[in-house]
């Protein structure tokens, strides 16, 4: 009901009461297009939108209740189907698993990648998989070798696809009959994503010369030693599928390579250190043009080769010679190497990599009768020893083979093969304190240890019919 306006005044009779507005009555109602005592409001309902949320009846599912209709926010778990869609919201992260809360399994239903079907992924606080456990110790899969035999491996992770690469290498006869490798990738969960026998053309003969890394894309890169033609080949991936290999001659030396590793520098940069006839050699065939600078002044013949990229212009190697364990600075910009320095006599062929801050480690093992020691040598201008009795390995019967990995957080991790089964340890660099763990249950003729960029250690060891991958947490 509107009643008389007398300009400045207004009389209204509600309940037997003069009121007087105080103010304009037409500016009040050009602001707010109403009279301030209008009873009967206006509305923009339109014919047949009984709630006035702009949408009728036809198409709105409760045309009573404004906050439900096509348009509207749909609020989970909560049994009514506000966007009119004929549900609730049960599965907000959109994985097909509907939420807890509403009895269903999805453990997480802010994170898509958590769910029943998902993978568990081991080593962190999260249960992807919402079977109530988590995976904080390790794990490990077993699996059948395949018919070509193999006889030693190579490990290398992908941290792009976040991927374990695997190289096997064949038995071999010395022929350069192909296929001599096999390569295989696991993801987080130990699955395999790829099985594919490589075959370069002319034959490959590594007698387990390899260096695996993952270029900045993740692409998989193998440096061998090819006793075939007495070549140092970089193999590499031709089609995105990684389905066809090609292999570039990175260098030919006079006699066959024996021990080969490999960094990766800032700028993705490809180093290779190898050992060809006793002779050390090192170069970058990522660079400019493939040369090759040879090192000098070691005492005999070198014996293995561990290389580690320190810096962006800085690598470190360790080998062996005649005085036993030597190490040499290299400077990348220079192709210069630094004076052979010996650090322990009577060392074997040495392995490492980059540990906390980029520093290089040299690690090694020596037998002493019923143990073998384990050596640590921290390069870039170091030269402090740890040196530790490795426990529970050899008892007498010799290393069949080995492979170490360095940790950021200070820890070296060696995958050993002994007559008594195989080995993984923990090793602190700096104090040589361990921890173990040992298996017995599989053949075992090769092994090697691989860390990630969060220190997991992944390894491979078995026969040439059936060898088991793992991964140990860390502590």
């Amino acid at each position: 009901m509107q009643i008389h306006r007398l300009g400045l005044l207004s009389l209204t009779l509600a309940s037997g009461c003069l009121g007087v507005w105080p103010g304009d009555w037409q500016a009040w109602q050009d602001e707010h297009g109403e009279d301030p005592i209008d009873t009967e409001p206006a509305t923009d309902c339109a014919e047949g939108d009984a709630d006035c949320d702009g949408y009728g009846a036809a198409e709105d599912c409760d045309d009573a209740d404004p906050a439900i209709n096509p348009g509207a926010d749909e609020v989970p778990y909560d049994a009514i189907d506000q966007d009119c869609d004929g549900l609730d919201l049960t599965d907000v992260d959109g994985d097909g698993f509907d939420a807890s809360e509403v009895g269903g399994d999805d453990c997480d239903d802010g994170a898509a990648e958590v769910h029943p079907d998902a993978m568990e992924i081991p080593c962190n606080t999260v249960d992807e998989d919402c079977n109530g456990t988590m995976i904080q110790d390790g794990m490990t899969a077993s699996f059948a070798a395949g018919s070509m035999g193999p006889s030693a491996v190579e490990l290398a992770w992908d941290p792009a696809a976040r991927r374990v690469l695997a190289f096997f290498v064949a038995e071999d006869d010395g022929s350069c009959s192909a296929p001599t490798l096999r390569y295989r990738t696991f993801d987080e969960g130990l699955n395999i994503l790829m099985d594919q026998d490589i075959t370069p053309a002319g034959g490959l003969s590594t007698g387990g010369a390899l260096a695996a890394s993952a270029d900045a894309t993740g692409a998989p890169r193998l440096v061998a030693g090819n006793a075939c033609d007495d070549s140092l080949l970089l193999l590499a991936p031709s089609t995105a599928d990684e389905t066809s290999w090609e292999a570039a001659a990175l260098a030919t030396r006079a006699g066959t390579v024996s021990a080969v590793d490999s960094c990766t520098a800032s700028g993705d940069e490809l180093w290779v250190a190898m050992v060809a006839d006793g002779a050390l050699g090192f170069g970058s065939p990522d660079g400019a043009s493939t040369t090759w600078t040879t090192a000098t002044g070691l005492a005999g013949d070198a014996q293995g080769v561990s290389l580690a990229c320190a810096s962006a212009t800085q690598a470190a190697l360790a080998t062996g010679d005649a005085n036993g364990l030597v190490t040499l600075d290299f400077t990348l910009s220079s192709g210069a190497f630094s004076a052979p320095q010996t650090l322990h006599a009577g060392a074997g062929a040495p392995q490492g990599g980059a540990g906390p801050d980029g520093e290089p480690w040299a690690l090694f093992f020596e037998d002493a009768g019923a143990d073998v020691l384990g050596y640590a040598w921290q390069g870039d201008g170091g030269s402090a020893w740890a040196q530790a009795v490795i426990p529970g390995v050899h008892a007498g019967t010799g290393l069949s083979d080995s492979g170490a990995a360095v940790t950021q957080d200070g820890f070296a991790l060696l995958a050993l093969i002994d007559g008594g089964g195989f080995h993984l340890r923990r090793v602190e660099l700096s104090t040589g304190l361990s921890s173990t763990w040992s298996d017995t249950s599989l053949e075992r003729s090769y092994a090697d240890v691989v860390v990630d960029d969060l220190d997991r250690a992944w390894y491979l060891y078995g026969s040439a019919s059936a060898y088991k991958v793992g991964v140990l947490c860390p502590e």
